[in-house]
């Protein structure tokens, strides 16, 4: 565990200090701030624009965030062959994924806490009470970015930077359009339905962690969704960096 929390920590270390990790986190609070300038143009749906507009702001730059550290952190380390160093020393693949993901994780974290902290005091000064459900869906996003953050580290362990960024975004695509497969296969012919049936159960369905309309609405969420939410992000996390390990075996690292 002591190896896993090392590197962790070494990852969180280089993510954070990362150029554009600051970057993008500059742009994603002046968007946050600038949806006043989006509710102040409404007509009495302020706090309702500025509740969309920033759970969409907070989601888009983490993923893009998760993109750009995600594609490059395995993928450095075969460069600068610097991975076959950690590997060599009674490190397993499966540790060293782990501390990876673990140590982007909380970047990821420290973004969305950031973001959150510009976020949820506009809609509480807007609306006079505390966006309890807008702070879920801050939640339900952050799960869905670590689930995303996994699934570049595996495209990071086989596929350059450029490639994984765009084999990630398909997905991402796809993950969104998947909860349509199963109606799509009823009018499909029967070869392209079990195609269609495969994909829904093999991709994962990111839309199970959209919450924004709930949000934007102040709709309760049963504590069940919260508990699935959890239990399925973990589900997919665990299986892309066990593919992720499978992948540097499969190429003797």
């Amino acid at each position: 565990m002591s190896v896993i929390t090392t590197i962790a920590k070494n990852t969180f270390k280089e993510t954070v200090r990362d150029r554009i990790f600051y970057a993008i986190l500059i742009l994603s609070v002046l968007f946050i701030l600038g949806t006043t300038l989006f509710g102040s143009i409404s007509l009495g749906q302020d706090s309702k624009i500025i509740t969309d507009f920033g759970l969409a702001g907070i989601y888009l730059f983490s993923i893009v965030i998760a993109i750009f550290l995600g594609t490059n952190l395995i993928y450095k380390e075969l460069e600068q062959r610097t991975a076959y160093i950690i590997l060599s020393k009674a490190v397993t693949r499966t540790q060293f994924l782990v501390g990876k993901f673990l140590g982007l994780a909380e970047t990821m974290l420290v973004a969305n806490l950031i973001m959150a902290l510009v976020y949820i005091p506009l809609i509480w000064v807007v609306s006079h009470a505390f966006p309890g459900v807008a702070l879920l869906a801050v939640g339900f996003q952050l799960l869905e970015t670590w689930v995303f953050v996994a699934l570049t580290i595996l495209f990071s362990t086989f596929a350059s930077p450029v490639a994984s960024a765009i084999y990630s975004i398909i997905v991402f695509i796809i993950g969104h359009a998947v909860g349509i497969l199963p109606d799509a296969a009823k009018k499909a012919s029967p070869a392209l339905a079990s195609f269609y049936k495969a994909l829904y159960y093999v991709l994962p369905n990111l839309e199970k962690f959209n919450i924004r309309l709930e949000a934007s609405h102040a709709l309760a969420i049963p504590p069940y969704l919260i508990v699935f939410a959890g239990l399925y992000a973990l589900i997919f996390i665990a299986l892309f960096l066990m593919l992720a390990a499978i992948a540097l075996t499969a190429q003797d690292i």
